[in-house]
């Protein structure tokens, strides 16, 4: 698990290894303080990867792709 601070957003990348397939899927969430707390998690993600480290930067580029289209709302 890894945690960045991406402006007012805290993201966390926690990637899980599935012993069947031996593959990593990817897991995100995003977390911050508005008026009240507000998170946001990505578990459904279709991919896979065969390292850890693929699949933990994919969790955080695809936080950030989210906040980039979502943080104006």
């Amino acid at each position: 698990m890894s945690t960045v601070l991406y402006g007012q957003y805290m993201l966390i990348s926690r990637p899980r290894y599935d012993e069947k397939f031996r593959l990593w899927f990817p897991y995100a969430s995003i977390s911050w303080y508005g008026n009240t707390f507000h998170y946001q998690q990505f578990n459904d993600f279709e991919k896979s990867f065969q390292t850890e480290e693929q699949a933990l930067a994919f969790g955080f580029g695809a936080a950030r792709s989210w906040i980039d289209e979502h943080k104006s709302d």
